[in-house]
């Protein structure tokens, strides 16, 4: 009975990875700001919490990986400053939905840290999850729409229709990628995260080898040499064989074609500093503590290259608007990212110790700015000084020491494959985190967090 609930809980743990990119919510209750409606007055439930939920009742009393109690000990301190930051919260309400998403998110952490969880299943179920979203992302990009389907989490975006996220060139606007994510800069978080990922499946053991042949043809011809056969070995060794070299000669080449390319036509700018961050650290730690890149490794690099290059020399006019930001739109959006940090003291400094509380920025700084459009009143485009602003000095501290818990564990296993891959991936959060506040505002961005500070202490903390 114990097997079972296990095997349950593990299958859903890898059922709720699969489902991370889909933003089917339950919105219960809507607040207003200055008599209007506003993002983050939204409060809502996701189907993903709860079946996150549920997993963890199925999976009963955890089992930690071995050496990762000082990574949740610290997390469970950052938890009870949340708690206390929303005990003097200014939206009381909307505070309290906030702690309860991280919390929910905390737990997909748990989960993940699990000894039940094998890390390469859990890798392949969150690359699996990211194949509709990239395609759906092409439709969008090349289409120009983004059709509605409220079961499925996705709003209706049209080119030519303002509010829209859009790159400009010249007369032509081109829709950026959404996939399934409220925001093209979320969905390139989580693919560069996913091309991270899939260097570390093809920098793992070889999925096919002439030994493995050779074991199958004597097995084989054994069997064709008796007088029984046993047909469930033989099926079963056939489609291992089968499923593992399709995977190493088909399977990860497509992932990192299809997954690279996505991710430019989301033109996230901090997604591609944050993956070109990554390669960087990744591939200089190989380098330094002399570690081999496996033939497939090198296959699936060559992919994601050709991929970023392809996708970059044909959408050349979008991306170099991106990165020169000459256009009107872009000079726009450069000038609200950096008007917004103008008013991040008044906000840190009206509850310094405590904060005003979890989504309580923009409620704080429609007082710092009274009578201002709605839309005006957006968080800080950075998501360390989004959390000081809204858990205080306290909340902010504990936040640095769980990172630093997590950090260590990395740092000391660099010399290694996962603690190299490790240190990417937290090259990538780190980047993200400094230009965009996703990571911390939205649903999809906390549990991304969660997501890579688990694959994070799993790589650090298991032998490579």
């Amino acid at each position: 009975m114990t097997f079972t609930r296990h095997s349950f809980a593990n299958t859903l743990t890898y059922l709720i990875l699969f489902l991370l990119p889909w933003q089917t919510q339950w919105i219960f209750f809507q607040a207003t700001l200055n008599g209007e409606v506003w993002e983050y007055g939204k409060l809502y439930v996701s189907v993903v919490e709860v079946l996150i939920l549920l997993t963890l009742l199925v999976r009963g009393r955890p089992r930690w990986l071995s050496g990762s109690w000082g990574v949740l000990r610290m997390s469970f301190i950052f938890l009870g400053t949340c708690l206390i930051a929303s005990s003097t919260a200014w939206f009381s309400l909307g505070a309290t939905v906030h702690v309860m998403h991280v919390l929910v998110a905390f737990a997909l952490f748990s989960l993940l840290c699990d000894v039940e969880i094998q890390t390469r299943k859990v890798i392949i179920a969150f690359l699996l999850g990211l194949i509709i979203p990239s395609c759906l992302g092409w439709y969008q990009v090349l289409t120009g729409l983004s059709p509605a389907f409220t079961w499925f989490g996705l709003s209706a975006q049209d080119a030519l229709q303002a509010g829209a996220s859009v790159v400009e060139t010249g007369s032509e606007r081109l829709l950026r990628a959404y996939g399934s994510f409220p925001h093209p800069n979320i969905f390139g978080g989580y693919l560069a995260v996913g091309v991270l990922l899939l260097a570390w499946l093809a920098q793992q053991k070889r999925f096919f080898s002439f030994d493995q042949l050779a074991f199958i043809t004597t097995f084989l011809f054994k069997q064709l040499s008796s007088s029984f056969f046993d047909f469930q070995k033989i099926r079963a060794l056939f489609f291992s064989w089968f499923g593992r070299f399709l995977g190493l000669r088909l399977g990860l080449p497509l992932f990192a074609l299809l997954l690279a390319s996505t991710l430019v036509i989301t033109f996230s700018r901090s997604a591609w500093l944050g993956l070109f961050l990554g390669i960087v650290v990744m591939g200089g730690f190989f380098l330094w503590f002399k570690i081999p890149f496996q033939k497939n490794f090198r296959i699936v690099a060559g992919c994601i290259f050709l991929a970023l290059f392809c996708t970059t020399v044909y959408f050349w006019p979008a991306i170099s608007t991106r990165v020169e930001a000459t256009s009107r739109l872009e000079n726009i959006s450069l000038e609200e990212r950096v008007s917004g940090y103008q008013f991040v003291d008044d906000v840190v400094f009206y509850n310094p110790v405590t904060g005003v509380g979890p989504e309580g920025y923009t409620v704080a700084l429609s007082a710092v700015i009274p009578n201002q459009d709605v839309w005006f009143y957006q968080p800080v485009h950075n998501t360390f000084l989004l959390i000081l602003s809204e858990l205080g000095l306290i909340g902010f501290v504990a936040f640095l020491l769980w990172v630093n818990s997590i950090d260590l564990l990395a740092y000391r296993k660099a010399c290694t494959r996962g603690g190299a891959m490790s240190m990417a991936l937290g090259c990538v959060v780190l980047v993200i985190a400094l230009f965009d506040h996703y990571p911390w505002s939205q649903w999809s961005g906390l549990v991304l967090l969660a997501f890579v500070f688990a694959m994070m202490t799993r790589f650090s903390l298991e032998e490579r």
